[in-house]
């Protein structure tokens, strides 16, 4: 997968684009640079770049190609070739005497009869002492890239610095999603392409440092914020493509290898499940200590969730998914603590995993877990003195201070008793799963609860992350209190204005849902299953 990533990025480069990046590999491979910079034109003399290995205690001579070498070009590779190996190169670093290695970098693929032409070549320069010229081509460089991953930065220099701190400062997804996500988003916004190249390589790269700053957190083991970090990085590509109304040819290519590297982490999840019980065990041992209370929820949405997730993609793509399934059910059933809801910001990850049972046709699992969420999510409401669940925009942090009523400096708690913006997806499955009895032994207070819900205008607000456009609607029940009343009410579906791009890329919901909870959309339940 990541294979892919990288070579989708490397098709996308012009040769100027490639200077920088080729330079970083080089250093991470060993080489010291000679010259200062990268030079293109008749001033450079066939040599692109120049580099000094130490241990093969050899000088490097680099001419960069990007694209397929064809027949009509071997005219002019042919020139820089022979500037390249015969021109003397002069720098106060290097002596002529110094041994030296050629070597040709293409990103693409040399043609056969170009092939073969660089053959007779080297057999001249064999026969005059000069070294042959090596060639590295697409698959080499692939290679190359691939075994240096963690070192190379596939950012522009412009955001170089700020790529290092994340990098360096990343710890676990709950503590730098802000950073990550001004960071994905100054990224994509700051640098518009107009030109086509220009769009795909923009594109291309932030796939590839993406793929870079969600790895990281696998290779600290963490591979939940390796899937979190990965779905805030696509909804952020979904944002930027409907805002900037690109054309889908420009983007498919990168929006396609996106999803499949945010369904590679999956998969591995999903394997390290299969392979590992204590995974999923550990989240049935309950540990000691208050912490826990708020701790073990979290950590069972989160892996039921992804789980779930990785189930409802391969059943959008018509693959099997009887281990999400078997996991899924292992999870939610022994589990009785995935029920109590801490914060609502817990309701993007209940509704995919909801989703999931749905999809799975556990449907009374399914019951189950959605009867005793309503029961725990009621005992919050309805009382005087309560202060009902922490609304979804506000981050985990604050949960703790809210169920305890501590206020600090920045910490404002919100009184929520009596409103919500979890109760339509509650009430929706309650609908769909036909739980009128559930819904009867809370009608008192749920009936003069209050529902809020952010209805965006267009796909831009949809996936916006604090959107300015919009409105939040406050409604409560149907005024005559029916069954019916409320089945009709929790039936409507997204708007038309926005759905061409959901109806398209319909994982998009999904990984909204988990990227910014607060978004999980009720209306799209029988989307899904």
């Amino acid at each position: 997968m990541l294979k892919r990533l990288i070579e989708n990025w490397l098709t996308s480069l012009s040769e100027r684009d490639l200077d920088i990046p080729f330079r970083l590999l080089l250093e991470a491979e060993g080489h010291v640079a000679v010259g200062h910079r990268t030079v293109h034109g008749l001033a450079e003399l066939g040599k692109d770049i120049v580099s000094w290995h130490p241990t093969q205690g050899l000088v490097y001579f680099f001419q960069l190609k990007t694209g397929d070498a064809k027949p009509s070009d071997w005219n002019e590779m042919e020139r820089q070739i022979r500037q390249m190996v015969e021109v003397p190169y002069v720098h106060p670093n290097y002596t002529v005497e110094a041994p030296y290695q050629p070597v040709w970098v293409c990103t693409g693929q040399l043609s056969e009869s170009v092939r073969l032409s660089l053959g007779l070549k080297n057999k001249e320069h064999q026969r005059i002492g000069k070294p042959p010229i090596q060639v590295w081509e697409r698959n080499c460089l692939i290679e190359k890239y691939h075994s240096a991953f963690f070192d190379v930065l596939f950012a522009d220099e412009y955001f170089v610095v700020d790529f290092l701190r994340l990098w360096s400062h990343a710890s676990n997804y709950m503590s730098d999603e802000d950073s990550l996500r001004e960071f994905l988003h100054h990224y994509l916004f700051e640098l518009p392409a107009a030109k086509e190249r220009e769009m795909r390589k923009h594109l291309a790269t932030y796939a590839l440092i993406l793929a870079q700053l969600s790895q990281r957190y696998v290779s600290m083991s963490d591979l939940y914020s390796g899937i979190d970090c990965a779905l805030l990085g696509a909804v952020q590509l979904y944002e930027f493509i409907v805002s900037q109304a690109i054309e889908p040819s420009r983007y498919q290519d990168c929006l396609r290898i996106v999803h499949e590297f945010v369904g590679f982490l999956l998969r591995n999840l999903v394997d390290q499940c299969t392979a590992c019980n204590e995974i999923v065990k550990d989240l049935l041992e309950v540990e000691s200590g208050p912490s826990e209370i708020f701790e073990l929820p979290l950590r069972a949405h989160s892996l039921a969730s992804k789980i779930a997730l990785s189930l409802l993609l391969k059943s959008l793509r018509g693959q099997d998914a009887a281990m999400e399934i078997e996991l899924l059910q292992d999870v939610l059933e022994n589990n009785p603590a995935f029920c109590h809801i801490i914060s609502e910001r817990q309701m993007g990850t209940f509704w995919v995993s909801t989703l999931g049972l749905l999809r799975a046709n556990r449907l009374e699992l399914a019951k189950r877990c959605v009867v005793e969420t309503f029961d725990w999510f009621m005992k919050f409401h309805g009382k005087e003195g309560q202060l009902g669940i922490p609304d979804p925009y506000q981050p985990y942090r604050v949960a703790i201070n809210h169920h305890l009523r501590i206020e600090t400096h920045d910490v404002r708690l919100l009184n929520m008793n009596g409103q919500s913006y979890l109760l339509p997806i509650l009430l929706k499955f309650i609908c769909h799963l036909g739980l009128r009895d559930a819904l009867a032994q809370h009608w008192k207070p749920v009936s003069f609860m209050t529902v809020r819900e952010y209805r965006p205008s267009s796909a831009e607000e949809l996936f916006a992350y604090r959107p300015q456009g919009g409105r939040m609607t406050l409604c409560g029940f149907p005024v005559t209190g029916s069954w019916s009343g409320i089945q009709e009410q929790y039936s409507e579906r997204l708007t038309s204005e926005i759905v061409e791009f959901t109806e398209r890329y319909p994982e998009s919901l999904l990984f909204l849902a988990l990227a910014y909870p607060w978004r999980a959309q009720w209306r799209e339940v029988e989307r899904y299953i």
